[in-house]
């Protein structure tokens, strides 16, 4: 069960915005009310009444310094306005802090600013104690002093100022200058609230939503939210479409959530922006339009909105409302990730990891997940995790891996749970524990997690960690399988053809096969290569199989390298090809296949498809015979016996040959049964031969059939007996085992253990001769050329002899040689009669030997012209066989002193040799040696025998010789009538002096 799991983005999912309070702190552009504000704001009755008759004076100067201030005369206004101040008018003096603030009409001067404010302030003037209380509270034009500020707050608040009021209860929440204290907080933002302060209302709704200062009542909290977003409040709008979205405190509506969120994104709220692109992308409230959406982002991501930035990197990632672009969508992650957005670092490190939109570096990716993954981010704690499993970007530590797993499959990572998974199941990181891999794998699994559901299946298979449980197998392979993992399709396509936990239905396992192999599964690509090879639930087409093993062979799958040099080396689905054959198996082979490199091994001892040569044959029969293939085990006998490519050992064959028999492969049962026959390697033992012959012959091995006829033939480890050699003959011929069929036409020519019957055995010679059994092939020739069994047809007999010769059959050589000598059935060609006669010679055919002694002393066909020295040469080779005629030659030369020095002994010592074999010529030689004394003791009687023997084999010679003896009495008594019977036997065959020897006796 592997982990294959790959690199992946997270998929940025936005999620809404929290609910933010909106704390205001007053600034100066806050609080620093437009000065006709300022001028309009009521005083209370109490003042009017202190100061009656000098207000009288400062109001006239009051209003004409309004006037010119909103004619936007500020240095005129700024004199009136002063003069009203110097006569204590509090809202002149109020005015006065408002244009050193502002630098309306006078340099700007918070310090004056705040002399003013404090007049007006201790005088009760409700805005002048709010600005001065945000000038402590901020540190403008008096040193920063919060409890100073609060003080002037509390006194505005406590006039009813709406606005003090929210900005105190912003002080109780965040126990700015005063002890925090929520439930007070409430108080402040009620009381402001409650007169229509909208800042006041989103800030209560807040409180409500969130539980502060007040018990939690989401009701509540829409209820304020609305109030203060229909006045236009944009923290307000943002959170009621929030409440919408998510049917809170209000029953959930999309179309209102969008409705809010565009009126808060109009004002150019951040967040809600990039919440109104979200439902453009979701078409959720909205019609679905990508490029809005990205429009939105944009608004937002522009402002510095991270997960707007993050949003729109993803847009960009995708090519969703914007063309595809990685650099910019590696440069928006990269804004979000700078300001700790952990989805956008997460998928800041994936740009890094995969060199998308940046340069490929590991070390940043590294750096970018950890830092999302130590905010919690589980798909960036996985990914994290895969860096240390694999070493990528730092060093690898398999247990800090498992650390950050964990991390993430405790937070429900589905991807995290399957490699924890895989953890325990291969003792990564953590105690082998197959039950923990199955738990993990389960629960993501559980989650939809393919490669899981996957690798759930396999325990299943195995039982790994639960009880095996084939249909429970299935139900996880399927379940992957349908979200198209290719591995899970691949397995349930092998259940399917191999009928494991679910009904047997080859067409559904090409159905997967094809659906893995086509998303590149080498698996897949192979079982599919396999079943168009074998028409396994699809028609056979070999040209199919062809394809689908090449597409696995090259992802480098070893099996279907070494099915794909088949097909090249057969031709079958694919122009044969034996180099691109070789090709194959020798990638097959380097990878350690053993069939490959066994097949490797033979393509270099047969030069196919490659340079033939036996010390690599060796090479790669060796590599696959140690991984214990018996077919290469066997192959390695071989060599051994033989010294083909090593040298040769006999007990080394035997070695390699018992070890592939013990596994039962026939051709070295049968090898170690002949090396016990002929005592290679071992000691000789006919009846283990035959034992080994017999073990592999009754299992249906034809050749081990023949070789146990052999032995029953010719009582080799067994009592003789033809019957049972017969037997075993047909049982292999009916096999189609050619020298079988050889050996039983045998059986049928001479009428061994059968009838003899010459039709039986040309008809068992003939299938043999078809199969390429040379012996056969040489069979019927003979056949053809002498009429057995079939009519004589020398022109057949010469296609079957040059047939069996060019397999290097000698007897067939040496019979095709004396047609081109004797120009039978042929135009004569003594150079060819002499090539052939060389090939049989070499071989050791005796009667090739002596034709080409012939052919050297007659200077015929041979380059040299007569050359006795050779002719004794090869005369010498053939008598050493016995050969007559090569000893009579040879005797001849010996006697006469052709290419040897004479030696009359060695002459009649051959002469006599072939006089035994019943050659006439040296029967005839040897007697008249005896009639004159030459090299024996002379002796006429013993000449009268040997030259008899010669003339009765209708010797012309002889026949002459012995009419001689006859005539003058030699070795014989005198006999005319008899003399004269000789003569005329001999002149019959045109032997001239016999002619005359029968005139002179008329």
């Amino acid at each position: 069960m592997m982990n294959d799991s790959t690199e992946h983005a997270d998929t940025p999912l936005l999620t809404y915005t929290h609910i933010m309070k909106i704390k205001r702190l007053i600034t100066m552009a806050a609080c620093g009310v437009a000065l006709s504000a300022a001028l309009q704001a009521a005083e209370s009755s109490a003042e009017s009444m202190l100061s009656a008759v000098a207000a009288s004076s400062a109001e006239d100067l009051l209003a004409e310094g309004k006037r010119l201030y909103d004619e936007k005369n500020f240095s005129e206004a700024f004199k009136y306005l002063h003069a009203a101040a110097q006569k204590g008018h509090p809202r002149a003096l109020c005015a006065m802090g408002v244009m050193y603030t502002l630098g309306e009409g006078v340099e700007k001067n918070m310090a004056e600013a705040v002399k003013w404010y404090r007049l007006a302030a201790e005088q009760g003037h409700v805005r002048a104690q709010c600005n001065l209380g945000t000038c402590y509270a901020n540190g403008l034009g008096v040193e920063k002093d919060e409890v100073e500020a609060v003080k002037w707050y509390r006194a505005a608040a406590e006039q009813g100022d709406a606005e003090a009021q929210c900005i105190l209860g912003c002080c109780y929440e965040t126990g700015l200058g005063v002890e925090k204290d929520e439930a007070e907080a409430v108080k402040w933002y009620r009381a402001a609230a409650e007169q229509g302060d909208a800042e006041a209302q989103h800030n209560l709704g807040v409180c409500y939503a969130q539980g502060t200062g007040v018990e939690k009542d989401e009701a509540q909290a829409v209820k304020w939210y609305r109030a203060a977003a229909e006045q236009g409040n944009s923290s307000a709008q943002f959170n009621l479409g929030l409440c919408y979205a998510q049917g809170t405190g209000v029953e959930k509506d999309e179309a209102q959530a969008a409705k809010w969120y565009r009126a808060a994104a109009e004002q150019g709220h951040a967040r809600a922006q990039c919440n109104l692109g979200w439902c453009h992308a979701q078409g959720m409230g909205v019609e679905k339009d990508e490029a809005q959406a990205v429009k939105w982002y944009r608004l937002s991501a522009e402002q510095g909105e991270a997960q707007a930035q993050c949003n729109l990197g993803w847009c960009y990632y995708n090519g969703d409302g914007v063309p595809k672009d990685a650099t910019e969508a590696a440069k928006w992650y990269h804004k979000a990730a700078e300001q700790g957005h952990a989805v956008a670092q997460c998928n800041l490190g994936t740009c890094y990891a995969n060199g998308l939109g940046v340069e490929k570096d590991e070390v940043e990716a590294v750096k970018w997940y950890r830092a999302a993954a130590e905010q919690g981010n589980s798909s960036a704690q996985c990914n994290l995790g895969r860096r240390y499993e694999s070493g990528l970007g730092v060093e690898k530590d398999a247990a800090e891996a498992v650390k950050w797993y964990r991390l993430a499959a405790e937070q429900g990572d589905a991807e995290a749970q399957c490699n924890l998974g895989w953890c325990y199941e291969s003792g990564l990181g953590v105690e082998k524990d197959a039950a923990e891999a199955v738990k993990w794998y389960r629960l993501a699994a559980e989650q939809g997690n393919a490669r899981a559901q996957c690798n759930l299946g396999t325990c299943y298979v195995t039982g790994l960690g639960v009880e095996k449980d084939e249909a429970q197998a299935v139900k996880w392979y399927r379940a992957a399988a349908e979200q198209g993992n290719s591995s899970a399709q691949c397995n349930l396509g092998w259940r399917y053809e191999n009928g494991r936990g679910v009904e047997k239905d080859e067409a559904q396992a090409v159905k997967w096969y094809r659906l893995a192999a086509e998303q590149g599964d080498v698996r897949a690509q192979y079982n599919l290569g396999g079943c168009y090879a074998q028409g396994t639930g699809v028609e056979k087409d070999e040209a199919q199989a062809v394809k689908w093993y090449r597409a696995a062979a090259e992802q480098g799958h070893a099996v279907a390298q070494f099915n794909l040099g088949w097909f090249y080396a057969t031709g079958l689905g694919v122009e044969k090809d034996a180099a691109e054959a070789v090709k194959w198996y020798r990638l097959a082979a380097e990878q350690g296949y053993a069939e490959a490199q066994c097949n490797l091994g033979t393509c270099y001892a047969t030069g196919l498809g490659v340079e033939k040569d036996a010390a690599e044959a060796v090479k790669w029969f060796r590599k696959a015979a140690e991984q214990g293939n018996a077919r290469a085990q066997c192959n390695l006998g071989g060599c051994y016996e033989t010294g083909r490519g090593v040298e040769k050992d006999a007990a080394e064959a035997v070695k390699w040959y018992r070890l592939a028999a013990e596994q039962g492969h026939a051709r070295a049962q049968c090898n170690l049964g002949g090396c016990y026959e002929n005592g290679i390697g071992v000691e000789k033992d006919e009846a283990e031969a035959v034992k080994r012959y017999r073990l592999v012959a009754e299992q249906g091995n034809a050749r081990a059939q023949d070789h146990l006829g052999r032995c029953y033939e010719n009582g080799i480890g067994v009592e003789k007996d033809v019957a049972q050699a017969v037997k075993w003959y047909r049982i292999a011929a009916q096999q189609e085992f050619g020298p079988a069929q050889y050996r039983l036409g045998r059986c049928y020519q001479f009428g061994l253990g059968v009838e003899k019957n010459v039709a039986s055995a040309v008809k068992y010679f003939r299938m043999a001769a078809e199969a390429a059994v040379p012996e056969a092939q040489y069979a019927m020739g003979a056949s053809y050329e002498y009429g057995w069994g079939v009519e004589s047809d020398l022109a057949t007999a010469l296609d079957w002899y040059r047939k069996a010769a060019r397999a290097g059959h000698a007897r067939a050589q040496y019979n095709l040689g004396r047609c081109y000598k004797d120009g039978w059935g042929v135009e004569k060609d003594m150079e060819e009669a002499v090539r052939l006669f060389r090939r049989a010679a070499e071989q050791g055919n005796a009667g090739a030997q002596c034709c080409l002694g012939v052919c050297y002393e007659s200077g015929e066909g041979v380059e040299t012209g007569v050359d006795m020295a050779k002719a004794v040469e090869w005369y010498h080779k053939a008598a050493e066989q016995g050969y007559a005629e090569a000893q009579f030659n040879l005797a001849c030369c010996y006697e006469t002193g052709d290419g040897v020095e004479v030696d009359l002994a060695q002459a009649i010592k051959l002469y006599r040799a072939a006089a035994e074999q019943g050659y006439a010529s040296a029967q005839n030689n040897l007697g008249v040696n005896y009639l004159n004394g030459i090299g024996v003791p002379q002796d006429a009687a013993k000449a009268v025998e040997y030259i008899r023997a010669a003339a009765e084999q209708g010797d012309a010679e002889a026949q002459y010789n012995l009419g001689w003896c006859y005539e003058n009495g030699k070795g014989v008594e005198k006999n005319a009538a008899e003399a004269v019977k000789w003569y005329r036997a001999a002149a019959e065959q045109g032997h001239a002096e016999a002619f005359e020897a029968i005139n002179a006796t008329d």
